[in-house]
This record gives structure tokens, sequence and C-alpha cells, in this order.
């Protein structure tokens, strides 16, 4: 109930339109970026982007564990960002800021999961791996 009170008096914007020259902006979300099965399992998936055509962002919900899982994922994705600090809507505004086509929820309903930020739909797109790769309901 309250993200959609929320969500009414967002203006979310679409992302940019992909023109040719125009790159694709896929974005990881997550709390499990440090030295956790998601994040051992997702760590290698940012290099594997062809950066000519996909722009890769990953958004971390969790503080910095020092992991060198964590590390790779702040070096391998083009764009990370430590969301840690916002609350729902500040992390739903500045991923939508971002121009984001399709946002992945690697955590889905799981411990540490953002499911108010994915409600409010801050890219048009969302896709749930990982975590819990079953339906959102």
């Amino acid at each position: 109930e309250k993200a959609r009170k929320i969500a009414s008096l967002l203006t979310i914007a679409p992302p940019p339109p992909i023109d040719e020259g125009t790159r694709f902006r896929v974005a990881y979300l997550s709390s499990d970026f440090g030295e956790h099965t998601t994040g051992v399992n997702v760590v290698g998936i940012f290099k594997q982007h062809n950066r000519d055509r996909v722009h890769v962002f990953a958004y971390a919900t969790s503080p910095p564990d020092g992991s060198r899982t964590r590390k790779r994922t702040e070096s391998e994705a083009e764009t990370f960002r430590d969301l840690t600090e916002l609350s729902s809507l500040q992390m739903a505004f500045a991923i939508n800021a971002d121009g984001i086509h399709v946002l992945v929820d690697l955590n889905g309903h799981t411990l540490g999961a953002c499911s108010h930020v994915v409600a409010l739909q801050p890219a048009p797109i969302t896709i749930f791996d990982q975590g819990f790769a079953g339906s959102s309901g």
C-alpha cells in the first residue's frame, strides 16, 4: 500500500531510446555482491557483456565486506554504485536517472531484498535471477 501511494507521486522517466550508437543499459541490483553465493556466482558476468553495445551497472544495497568478490564487482561493472545509504525511493530515482533499460534483481524475495525499489518500477523491464529465480507474485 505504501509503495502504491509513493508511486502515484513519482514521475519515472523512460530510459533513452535504443538508437544506433546508443548502448543498452543493464543493471544488476543486489545486497549480495560480497562473499555470498550470489556474489560468487555472478562476479564474472560483468565482463561478459559486449561493452560496445551494453553499459553494465551494478547497484549494491549492502555495505562493502572487504572481500575479493566485492572488489571484483566494483571494478568489473562499468558503473558501480553503492546505494546503502539511500531510501527505497532514492534508490528508485537513482536507477531511473541512470536510464536503465533492464534491471536484474539478484535478490528477489530473500533477505536483503529491495522489493520496495523494484515495486516502484525504476526500469521498464525487471528480471529476477539468482537469489529467488521464481515469480515475484
